[in-house]
């Protein structure tokens, strides 16, 4: 059917290369009906030059070439699809667009923790390491949860106007559906204090019991509305100097030293003086919280050159690494 439907829509003398038609076809044509057929046949190519047509078709005027182009993502792997994935996300109400690209999103991130998707009858799965749960009983169980979670940000923005940014949790569900734990993998919103409550708020998330066994899944969380901080180069010269103060952010007392956990994310804030204000942070693996204030802590004392950019606040996301 769908090769009937290629057939006819790519005229009888098309370029030779049907990929490029596609994608032609998907950004030009006034009839929604034919940018769909298109948007399933690159699906069916599955060449990763058409991703980034397929990332700019996802605002395209009719919600199902929308839908259905968030779910031709999902099924390429292509991680340059994430940034506007979780924009289309946060800016539709349309029920179908939001599932699709909720999906995708899930798709994405299990392939980038080394894990692949799958699903039955049109389902998306995520699986775990025992068990799966479906997409749609994730995002209930997160939902529920999200007003206290905003709430953790929401307090925070009180005090610290500034911050904002993405959280990855990632969740281990135990099979009577409670959660086992909850950690942050992927971190940019520079506010420990809120990280941590959010944690907490999703270790009382509740889900539906996976099938197989414990299961693991993750999903993103995005949180802003705060002022305008400035982005900063991670080669920057705020960031060199941090990476300079290594092993002062290590130390505590003169015979203590910390433990940086494997991949330690930090994303902080910094005023024009070059004082950190916030600091968040994120890992592969738990991060301990006495590891957390104590590092925290350090970063807040050290004493930095004052640094040049525009604005009240200056925003740094980082991987932090100490050699001996």
């Amino acid at each position: 059917m769908l090769l009937a439907l290629l057939q006819a829509l790519l005229p009888a003398r098309a370029e030779a290369d049907p990929v490029s038609q596609l994608m032609r076809i998907l950004a030009s044509a006034s009839d929604y009906k034919q940018r769909l057929t298109a948007a399933i046949g690159l699906a069916r190519y599955r060449d990763r030059r058409s991703v980034p047509a397929l990332i700019k078709a996802l605002k395209d005027p009719n919600h199902t070439v929308r839908g259905t182009v968030a779910g031709v993502l999902g099924t390429f792997g292509d991680q340059r699809a994430r940034p506007p994935l979780e924009a289309l996300l946060l800016g539709t109400k349309d029920s179908f667009v939001r599932g699709q690209a909720q999906k995708a999103l899930a798709a994405l991130m299990a392939l980038a923790e080394g894990k692949k998707p799958g699903g039955a009858g049109g389902r998306m799965q995520l699986h775990g390491i025992l068990g799966t749960l479906d997409q749609q009983a994730i995002q209930e169980g997160v939902n529920a949860r999200l007003p206290q979670a905003t709430g953790c940000y929401s307090r925070q923005l009180e005090t610290a106007p500034y911050i904002g940014g993405k959280i990855d949790l990632k969740f281990r569900v135990a099979t009577d559906g409670k959660v086992k734990w909850v950690r942050i993998w992927n971190s940019d919103l520079g506010s420990l204090d809120a990280e941590q409550c959010i944690t907490r708020e999703m270790m009382n998330a509740t889900f539906d019991a996976p099938d197989g066994g414990e299961a693991e899944f993750s999903i993103p969380l995005t949180f802003g509305g705060g002022d305008t901080a400035t982005a900063l180069d991670p080669r920057s010269e705020v960031a060199r100097r941090l990476q300079r103060s290594c092993k002062k952010l290590l130390r505590v007392g003169k015979r203590r030293l910390l433990v940086a956990p494997p991949g330690l994310q930090v994303g902080l804030y910094i005023d024009t003086y070059g004082t950190v204000v916030s600091a968040g942070l994120a890992a592969d693996v738990e991060i301990p919280a006495d590891f957390a204030q104590e590092f925290i802590g350090n970063l807040k004392r050290l004493e930095l050159q004052e640094p040049s950019f525009e604005g009240r606040f200056g925003k740094l996301v980082y991987r932090f690494a100490c050699g001996p």
